[in-house]
């Protein structure tokens, strides 16, 4: 890029860098709950997690990995940046998928799923 833009370069890295954190703490929330859904299976060990940041959203590891993507393409103000969207679609598919999985096996994450947005808290 000819003429690079500072303010696009400091809010992609600040995006990066919320997305990052909001990633890793979905992680360290689900702790030993943390599993590759998927396969389409829940195991019998397997908990719901409603705490740490998934008091306030469902799928903060989806989310993270995407303000991450935006935030590292806009910092760098590259045209990948609109990769980022046909990501998201997929973000969107699986998270669907894994939410009609959990509601199978965990009754209470119809309360839950009334209660948290999906992808940022208070808005979706």
């Amino acid at each position: 890029m000819n003429n690079p833009n500072p303010s696009v370069r400091i809010l992609g890295s600040v995006l990066f860098a919320l997305g990052l954190c909001t990633a890793i703490a979905g992680r360290v929330s689900l702790g030993s709950s943390w599993r590759d859904l998927e396969d389409g299976q829940v195991l019998p060990d397997q908990l719901l997690v409603t705490r740490g940041i998934y008091r306030y959203i469902r799928h903060p590891i989806y989310a993270g990995d995407m303000f991450l993507i935006i935030g590292l393409e806009m910092a760098l103000q590259s045209w990948l940046v609109l990769l980022a969207l046909a990501i998201a679609a997929i973000v969107i598919r699986q998270s669907l998928a894994e939410e009609r999985l959990l509601l199978k096996f965990f009754p209470e994450y119809s309360q839950y799923r009334a209660r948290t947005k999906r992808f940022l808290p208070f808005l979706i």
